[in-house]
């Protein structure tokens, strides 16, 4: 489990999946620990992010990365709003964060589409692409 570093003192607790502060008046949201939610019973916000696993050795497909400086795997991670991944998707490390997004994400909207929900979708600026923002969100 990653190690959560903040500079404030607040309490929390680690209840399921969800950190909850122990004291929530109390709790800055400077501190990134809580954020509104925009998720609703007839709404899911889908996040994608790519990551860095690095190897050690000769596995296959991995590759260099140059942003990463490492030999790596550069996996797609889809995550709801709630911090759950809902889709993956292990990829050499020599590729671009947003390549192969559509493998990963549209099934995810229209499996989220076929239960009546709407779509949300967050990225980093590696996802700014025109053939994303005319998804069938």
């Amino acid at each position: 489990m990653p190690s959560l570093q903040t500079t404030t003192s607040a309490k929390v607790a680690l209840v399921g999946d969800r950190l909850l502060p122990s004291a929530p008046d109390q709790m800055p949201r400077s501190c990134g620990l809580m954020r509104p939610s925009v998720e609703t019973a007839a709404r899911v916000v889908l996040d994608m992010h790519s990551t860095e696993i690095p190897v050690y050795g000769q596995q296959e497909q991995s590759a260099y990365n140059g942003h990463f400086e490492s030999t790596c795997y550069h996996p797609l991670l889809l995550f709801n709003g709630k911090g759950d991944c809902v889709a993956a998707k292990l990829r050499p490390g020599n590729v671009h964060s947003a390549e192969d997004w559509e493998e990963v994400l549209l099934p995810e909207i229209e499996r989220q589409q076929q239960r009546g929900k709407e779509v949300v979708f967050r990225a980093d600026a590696a996802f700014a692409k025109p053939e994303i923002y005319e998804a069938k969100l």
